[in-house]
């Protein structure tokens, strides 16, 4: 996938998320547009959801979320292929899946402070860093744990990292959460082979006995 569409499909989870839309419901809007196929026919279908949500939703909330659909979907409207256009809705909902809560989702600073601490002769306790756990075993994995782990690819999104649950298993370290300043490239931060520490934040089991595993390095020391 271009560049270009990753970040389409970056900005229409990010937008969806800070309003927390249902993923579920993106979900089926989704599906439609990749059984369908048919780009013109996408957009009526949005069109219709919001002119009469309140009348074919179950609810009020279901009503607000084809309305906030609708506009994030019109980041799709310069993308000529339905195809394509497609491909960047499904990875949009991966990424909603991915993102942390509504709440944590936040514009981070460009760069670091410009100025350091000025510094008063007293040395500044440091906190401990937070001892790594061993996982072989996907029961034995809680949230909050911090684990060695090492890069197995990378994407414009974020970072797949194993972390001993073997092949398949890996976890996201999502862009947002590969460091405290705002990343534009995850090549500037990590490389696949690398050794890195990760926190887990996320544990959400999915059909078929799969798993979404969310990570964070975002405070965690690295090797």
């Amino acid at each position: 996938m271009e560049e270009s569409h990753w970040s389409i499909a970056d900005g229409i989870a990010q937008e969806l998320v800070k309003q927390g839309t249902d993923v579920n419901e993106v979900a089926k809007v989704s599906g439609y547009l990749s059984q369908n196929r048919n780009r013109a026919d996408f957009f009526k279908m949005l069109d219709l959801l919001e002119r009469n949500g309140k009348r074919l939703a179950r609810s009020q909330q279901t009503a607000r979320y084809y309305a906030d659909i609708r506009q994030a979907c019109q980041r799709l409207k310069p993308i000529a292929d339905a195809g394509e256009m497609a491909e960047i809705l499904g990875w949009a909902v991966r990424l909603m899946r991915y993102y942390p809560r509504a709440s944590q989702v936040a514009e981070r600073p460009t760069t670091p402070p410009s100025h350091p601490p000025a510094a008063t002769g007293q040395t500044t306790a440091t906190t401990p860093a937070a001892p790594t756990a061993q996982v072989s075993r996907l029961e034995d994995l809680q949230v909050d744990m911090v684990l060695e782990g090492r890069v197995t690819g990378i994407q414009p999104f974020g970072a797949f990292v194993d972390i001993g649950l073997g092949r398949g298993k890996e976890g996201l370290v999502h862009i947002s959460q590969l460091s405290e300043r705002r990343v534009a490239d995850v090549a500037s931060v990590v490389s696949a082979g690398q050794s890195v520490r990760v926190k887990v934040v996320k544990i959400e089991p999915q059909p078929g006995g799969r798993v979404r595993i969310g990570l964070t390095m975002k405070g965690v020391p690295q090797p």
